[in-house]
């Protein structure tokens, strides 16, 4: 028992340091809010790899259907390709490629293991888990939407976390 309580919780350090806010000046991470050709409202360039990277985005619809109330599902896809963040409950890492548009998310997602307040919110997670390696295609749409989509319909769209870093 002693063993297992001891690797929950290092699992838990480093899924905690894998989701540190990202910092202006490092590799991936823009703070620029011009706009011009090429640029989405925001300043976030219109081609998708570059800006997606170091950039950390919160859910606001999972596949058409929203989010519950005051929820937080965040994403943040790192330069050293590992996604990590907040799925609702629990935090999250897997490993990611993004070339240009394609986007492949591992179905192999490690999550710590606490349980939801509400059965709703356990199943949005669930929902959100179910979703996240079905997404091939990332693209920032003229709102400054990251919007992920899948082969069979599917769809998560994502806004600029401006909370990320900030203590709850």
């Amino acid at each position: 028992m002693r063993h297992e309580t001891v690797l929950a919780g290092l699992v838990l350090l480093i899924l905690a340091a894998c989701d540190k806010p990202p910092v202006a000046g490092q590799a991936g991470v823009t703070d620029s809010v011009e706009t011009g050709p090429g640029m989405a409202p925001g300043g976030l360039p219109r081609s998708a790899s570059g800006q997606v990277r170091g950039t950390p985005w919160r859910l606001e619809d999972l596949d058409k259907t929203g989010i519950i109330d005051r929820s937080r599902i965040t994403l943040l896809l790192g330069e050293d390709g590992r996604a990590v963040g907040m799925a609702g409950c629990n935090r999250y890492t897997t490993g990611y490629l993004l070339d240009g548009k394609t986007l492949t998310i591992d179905p192999r997602i490690a999550s710590t293991r606490m349980a939801c307040a509400a059965d709703s919110l356990m199943y949005q997670e669930q929902r959100f888990f179910e979703l996240l390696p079905l997404m091939h295609k990332a693209e920032i749409d003229e709102t400054g939407a990251l919007i992920l989509g899948g082969k069979d319909g599917a769809s998560m769209k994502f806004y600029r976390d401006e909370d990320a870093g900030r203590a709850p």
